[in-house]
């Protein structure tokens, strides 16, 4: 193993300026005023349509495996 030379653990003087972004990419980036909680696909303005929304959003996601498991022992008991 060759030992590192003290030139090479120097910082060269590209590595000592500071990032900066172009002035360019900033004015894209940043196309408006800031809007706080607008970042959802959704409303939830109107709390009682949500609350039944997300509800049945969510147990359609957690009843689904309990009717399919449902369907498939109603289909093979009708079978025999």
């Amino acid at each position: 193993m060759t030992p590192m030379s003290s030139s090479s653990l120097r910082m060269t003087p590209l590595s000592r300026v500071p990032y900066t972004i172009p002035k360019r990419v900033r004015s894209i980036t940043a196309s408006g005023p800031h809007t706080a909680h607008k970042n959802m696909p959704f409303s939830y303005s109107n709390r009682t349509a949500f609350r039944s929304k997300y509800i049945a959003f969510v147990s359609t996601g957690f009843l689904l495996p309990f009717i399919a498991g449902y369907w498939q022992l109603w289909k093979s008991s009708r079978a025999t």
